[in-house]
């Protein structure tokens, strides 16, 4: 066996990893094994079906009749959005309340 505790270390730390492995390609050969069974299949080719339903704010053109790959940018533009105008406005009330602490004037 391994003498060397830095050795035995390395190879515990081989043994499990492999395990993990083999743990991850059991269970990706499972799922690709279902799926075919069940005939449906994986990847991202939904993205190119039409969506079917209207969004109400959107920053880009968008219509019932675009992509599900449209849909899911125009989500992640208005997310981006929002986020900003966030940032904004927390921003601005966080310099107002700074402002009020260091007024000499007590809040009524």
């Amino acid at each position: 066996m391994v003498k060397s505790s830095a050795k035995k270390g390395w190879v515990i730390q081989g043994l499990f990893f492999a395990a993990l492995i083999a743990v991850f390609a059991y269970a990706a050969h499972n799922v690709s094994t279902q799926l075919a069974m069940r005939g449906i299949s994986s990847g991202f080719g939904f993205l190119q079906n039409q969506a079917g339903f209207g969004i109400a704010f959107h920053l880009i053109p968008y219509s019932e009749t675009s992509t599900l790959g449209m849909v899911f940018l125009v989500g992640a533009i208005n997310t981006l959005f929002v986020s900003i105008i966030s940032i904004v406005f927390a921003s601005v009330i966080g310099l107002l309340i700074a402002l009020a602490r260091l007024s000499k004037m007590p809040v009524l």
